[in-house]
């Protein structure tokens, strides 16, 4: 990976290297053939904790699918051996 560096010299008359933000180092390196994205740091930005916690809520009041569907699967295979006991009382 290339990182573009500048040297500038120090009050001591000292040559040292600064970094430019990494941000620009990327999008140089999106075009190089060895770019790897899983290998680069990015900046990660804080997120707002209040929508975070409406979110939370809104999850806590919502049913599971899953859960629905069961109850609504129990409740047909019950009618089904209603119905066949209905049969078979009818039958004797």
């Amino acid at each position: 990976m290339n990182k573009a560096t500048k040297k500038t010299k120090n009050q001591n008359n000292v040559t040292t290297q600064k970094k430019k933000l990494l941000d620009t180092n990327i999008q140089n390196d999106e075009n190089d053939l060895n770019y790897n994205p899983f290998t680069t740091k990015e900046t990660i930005k804080p997120f707002d904790l209040d929508i975070e916690d409406d979110k939370i809520e809104k999850t806590e009041h919502r049913k599971d699918p899953f859960k629905e569907l069961l109850k609504k699967r129990i409740q047909e295979m019950n009618a089904k051996v209603e119905q066949t006991k209905e049969n078979r009382d009818d039958e004797t």
